[in-house]
Parts: structure tokens; sequence; C-alpha cells
């Protein structure tokens, strides 16, 4: 299913991306911080 930004705060994600592209971005930067 579909996950929405506001369900991925509601759930406390670390993060939040749109498709995989933003998801590869995204992941690097939580690992790196």
């Amino acid at each position: 299913a579909p996950v929405t930004p506001e369900y991925a705060a509601e759930i406390g994600a670390d993060g939040y991306a749109p498709d995989a592209g933003s998801a590869a971005v995204k992941s690097k930067e939580l690992v790196t911080a």
C-alpha cells in the first residue's frame, strides 16, 4: 500500500521519500548523519 508523508510522521518514521530515487538519497543521508 502507498505510504503518505502524514502516515510516515504518524508512525515515527525516520524519513519519507515519494519514489525510489529519492529514497536512495534519503537513506544515504540517514546513514551518514
